[in-house]
């Protein structure tokens, strides 16, 4: 308990170091965007950690009479925490107050302790840092204030200068400290010019590869968007085409039919074949065109998502098919349905289009059984409708869900080709998938899930 309120506490400070930093100026994250969030992190994290060697190291200075490096360390105490808590700074101003005072620091670490002290550390760590924060420009000048400070405390060495810290015994003595100081600067400086060339080399790949994965994005959002766009078109066409064309249709099958009703005895039976033949396939268009509209309107028309009772729902479309045949000629049978979240009309379609195939596909004379089953996983509900038909060859089986695809004639089974096209598209807008199990004369078995969560109606 005690340990997960002080890791929310320091969740909760370092957020709001990062949020006093970034603030939300930058929009879109880019590496430089990183830089600052790395920023805001080192200081969050670097004001509470310096207490652990600075109070020691206050005690020592104390102890041995350096009040300029006491003094020294409470201004960068208070340097550090105007950094992080000053409210309306930038976070460019902050970077550079900060690299100024790590200078200040170094400096004064280096005048008293000399390379006995972190003077040095510091002071190479300041390129690795301003690597990180900063310009790769930036990061090389700091590579040049590291030599000419290394250079002044050698020649101020040269020239009689003593560390404090350090007690000499003699002139050679002394002589040795200048030559020991630019052995250890000399190496150190090394290592800010690599930190300073080789580190901003990897921030280069980062930038590039940044760069091209968000040029995909935009790419692949455009192209999102144009597919959206053709659709609603096709849509709209398959819409207002079928819609345009039931009139015309309409007209042609009643012609027909008064065309038989008040001629038919002035006809032979070969002209009432052919009037036959015309009036069945306008009523065959019909149904291709209502169930094109029908396939239009799916995820246009109906998009209003709510909680579905489904065993409630799978009930009604049970009797209302069972009402279309002579009792006890279909079985249905439903097991325990979850509440879902969808579009009622279209799952209802979904379903009924689902049931309607089973019953129809059937060998002649044998009663239709159908199986309507569900579980459920983390994400999705699945469901499997399940009867005991005609079956489908496996090579057509991902055929089967494509617009106007039929494995019969009208002879055989009457239908548009759109049924499955249409189960397809609802479950796919349901963010699911659909499949079938199948062999010929075993019957077959439609899988297929739906999201348990939908936000909004996907197109």
């Amino acid at each position: 308990m005690a340990f997960t309120t002080l890791r929310s506490g320091i969740r909760a400070y370092t957020d709001s170091v990062v949020n006093r930093f970034i603030g939300g100026q930058l929009l879109e994250p880019n590496l430089n965007y990183w830089r600052n969030i790395f920023f805001a992190y080192i200081c969050a994290i670097l004001l509470p950690v310096m207490f652990i060697p600075l109070i020691p190291g206050l005690f020592l200075a104390f102890k041995q009479g350096f009040y300029g490096l006491i003094a020294a360390d409470l201004i960068i105490i208070g340097l550090f925490i105007s950094i992080t808590f000053a409210p309306r700074l930038t976070i460019q101003t902050r970077k550079v107050i900060f690299v100024t005072g790590l200078y200040f620091i170094t400096i004064v670490l280096l005048l008293y302790l000399g390379s006995y002290g972190p003077g040095l550390t510091f002071l190479y760590a300041i390129t690795v840092i301003v690597v990180l924060i900063t310009r790769k420009e930036l990061a090389m000048l700091t590579v040049g204030l590291n030599l000419l400070i290394c250079a002044g405390i050698a020649i101020a060495l040269w020239n009689g200068f003593r560390f404090p810290y350090y007690h000499y015994h003699d002139y050679s003595e002394a002589d040795r400290m200048v030559m020991s100081w630019l052995a250890i600067s000399s190496f150190g400086l090394i290592f800010s010019f690599l930190a300073a060339v080789v580190i901003p080399k990897l921030f280069e790949g980062l930038q590039t590869i940044i760069d091209s994965q968000k040029l995909l994005e935009r790419k692949l959002q455009s192209m999102l968007r144009e597919v959206e766009t053709k659709n609603i078109e096709l849509e709209e066409f398959a819409y207002t085409a079928s819609h345009d064309l039931k009139e015309p249709l309409r007209m042609v099958r009643s012609f027909m039919e008064l065309l038989k009703k008040n001629y038919s005895s002035k006809l032979d039976e070969k002209a009432g074949r052919y009037i036959h033949f015309a009036v069945d396939g306008a009523e065959r268009m019909g149904k291709l065109i209502d169930d094109l509209l029908h396939y239009s309107r799916v995820g246009r028309i109906h998009t209003e998502i709510r909680t579905i009772n489904l065993g409630n729902l799978l009930h009604q479309v049970s009797e209302k098919l069972k009402a279309e045949k002579k009792p006890g000629t279909i079985e249905i049978k439903i097991g325990e349905m979850p509440e879902i979240e969808g579009v009622r009309v279209t799952i209802e379609m979904l379903f009924n289009n689902l049931i309607s195939n089973a019953v129809k596909y059937q060998p002649k004379n044998q009663i239709p059984k159908i199986t309507v089953e569900s579980f459920t996983s983390e994400k999705y509900h699945h469901f499997r409708v399940s009867d005991n038909g005609i079956g489908i060859p496996e090579e057509y089986q991902n055929e089967i869900f494509q617009l106007f695809k039929r494995l019969h004639t009208d002879e055989e089974y009457k239908g548009s080709g759109l049924g499955l096209a249409i189960c397809k598209k609802i479950v796919t807008q349901h963010g699911g998938h659909i499949g079938v199990i199948s062999r010929p004369g075993e019957g077959s078995t439609f899988e297929f899930t739906l999201k348990k969560e939908i936000r909004e109606y996907e197109t």
